[in-house]
Protein backbone atom coordinates (compact mmCIF):
# COMPACT_ATOMS: atom_id res chain seq x y z
CA UNK A 1 0.00 0.00 0.00
CA UNK A 2 1.19 3.53 -0.89
CA UNK A 3 2.55 6.14 1.52
CA UNK A 4 -0.57 8.16 0.30
CA UNK A 5 -3.27 5.60 1.24
CA UNK A 6 -1.66 5.35 4.98
CA UNK A 7 -2.28 8.87 5.04
CA UNK A 8 -5.85 9.35 3.69
CA UNK A 9 -6.92 6.52 5.84
CA UNK A 10 -5.03 7.57 9.00
CA UNK A 11 -6.59 11.52 8.36
CA UNK A 12 -9.86 9.18 8.19
CA UNK A 13 -9.82 7.81 11.23
CA UNK A 14 -8.49 11.40 12.82
CA UNK A 15 -12.03 12.69 11.66
CA UNK A 16 -14.00 10.13 13.20
CA UNK A 17 -11.88 10.90 16.72
CA UNK A 18 -14.74 13.95 17.61
CA UNK A 19 -17.49 11.46 16.48
CA UNK A 20 -16.36 8.93 19.17
CA UNK A 21 -16.37 11.30 21.69
CA UNK A 22 -19.84 12.70 21.15
CA UNK A 23 -20.98 8.97 20.52
CA UNK A 24 -19.00 8.40 24.55
CA UNK A 25 -20.55 11.81 25.50
CA UNK A 26 -24.13 10.59 24.45
CA UNK A 27 -23.46 7.32 25.96
CA UNK A 28 -23.16 8.71 29.00
CA UNK A 29 -19.88 6.32 29.33
CA UNK A 30 -19.02 8.30 32.52
CA UNK A 31 -21.98 7.47 34.14
CA UNK A 32 -22.71 4.37 32.82
CA UNK A 33 -19.31 3.37 34.51
CA UNK A 34 -20.00 4.57 37.75
CA UNK A 35 -23.61 3.17 38.38
CA UNK A 36 -21.74 -0.26 37.42
CA UNK A 37 -18.71 0.39 39.88
CA UNK A 38 -21.71 1.30 42.39
CA UNK A 39 -24.03 -1.65 41.51
CA UNK A 40 -20.93 -4.61 41.37
CA UNK A 41 -19.87 -2.97 45.02
CA UNK A 42 -23.85 -3.32 46.38
CA UNK A 43 -23.58 -6.95 45.11
CA UNK A 44 -20.99 -7.74 47.44
CA UNK A 45 -22.33 -5.79 50.40
CA UNK A 46 -24.25 -8.40 53.47
CA UNK A 47 -27.63 -9.56 52.69
CA UNK A 48 -27.78 -8.27 49.44
CA UNK A 49 -28.75 -12.04 47.81
CA UNK A 50 -31.53 -11.76 50.53
CA UNK A 51 -34.04 -9.99 48.49
CA UNK A 52 -34.23 -12.03 45.31
CA UNK A 53 -36.40 -9.35 43.44
CA UNK A 54 -33.81 -6.60 43.74
CA UNK A 55 -30.69 -8.87 43.51
CA UNK A 56 -32.19 -10.17 40.32
CA UNK A 57 -32.94 -6.18 39.17
CA UNK A 58 -29.50 -5.52 40.23
CA UNK A 59 -27.48 -7.84 38.14
CA UNK A 60 -29.87 -7.51 34.93
CA UNK A 61 -29.12 -3.54 35.08
CA UNK A 62 -25.33 -4.08 36.05
CA UNK A 63 -25.35 -7.01 32.88
CA UNK A 64 -26.41 -4.25 30.64
CA UNK A 65 -24.68 -1.23 32.14
CA UNK A 66 -21.42 -3.94 31.42
CA UNK A 67 -22.35 -5.06 28.06
CA UNK A 68 -22.67 -0.69 27.23
CA UNK A 69 -19.00 -0.25 28.05
CA UNK A 70 -17.74 -3.62 26.78
CA UNK A 71 -19.07 -2.79 23.52
CA UNK A 72 -17.90 1.14 23.58
CA UNK A 73 -14.25 -0.57 24.96
CA UNK A 74 -14.20 -2.53 21.97
CA UNK A 75 -14.93 0.31 19.63
CA UNK A 76 -12.39 2.70 20.65
CA UNK A 77 -9.73 0.11 21.45
CA UNK A 78 -10.38 -1.07 17.39
CA UNK A 79 -10.47 2.51 16.57
CA UNK A 80 -7.09 3.18 18.65
CA UNK A 81 -5.60 -0.60 16.79
CA UNK A 82 -6.43 0.68 13.41
CA UNK A 83 -4.84 4.19 13.72
CA UNK A 84 -1.56 1.97 15.10
CA UNK A 85 -1.30 -0.04 12.20
CA UNK A 86 -1.67 2.81 9.76
CA UNK A 87 1.42 4.63 10.98
CA UNK A 88 3.18 1.12 11.32
CA UNK A 89 2.25 0.74 7.61
CA UNK A 90 3.54 4.38 6.93
CA UNK A 91 6.93 3.28 8.93
CA UNK A 92 7.28 0.29 6.79
CA UNK A 93 6.59 2.05 3.86
CA UNK A 94 9.04 5.01 4.28
CA UNK A 95 11.70 1.92 5.71
CA UNK A 96 11.20 0.71 2.39
CA UNK A 97 11.69 3.30 0.34
CA UNK A 98 14.59 4.53 2.88
CA UNK A 99 16.29 1.46 2.56
CA UNK A 100 15.92 0.94 -1.90
CA UNK A 101 17.69 5.21 -1.65
CA UNK A 102 20.39 4.00 0.47
CA UNK A 103 20.99 0.35 -1.98
CA UNK A 104 21.13 3.37 -5.08
CA UNK A 105 23.28 5.40 -3.35
CA UNK A 106 25.32 2.55 -2.48
CA UNK A 107 25.45 1.64 -5.86
CA UNK A 108 26.30 4.95 -7.44
CA UNK A 109 29.21 5.46 -5.14
CA UNK A 110 30.38 1.93 -6.16
CA UNK A 111 30.03 2.13 -10.09
CA UNK A 112 31.57 6.59 -9.38
CA UNK A 113 34.39 4.82 -7.45
CA UNK A 114 34.89 2.14 -10.37
CA UNK A 115 34.64 4.76 -13.14
CA UNK A 116 37.41 6.51 -10.99
CA UNK A 117 39.55 3.35 -11.36
CA UNK A 118 39.66 2.73 -14.94
CA UNK A 119 40.62 6.30 -15.98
Amino acid sequence: MALIEYDVYKQKLRDLEPELKKLGDALDIDAVAQEAARLEDETTQDGFWNNLERSQKVQTRLKQLQNKLHRFKKLMSTWEDLTTLCEMGQEAVMKRRFLRLRSTVCMFIMRTAEDGRQR
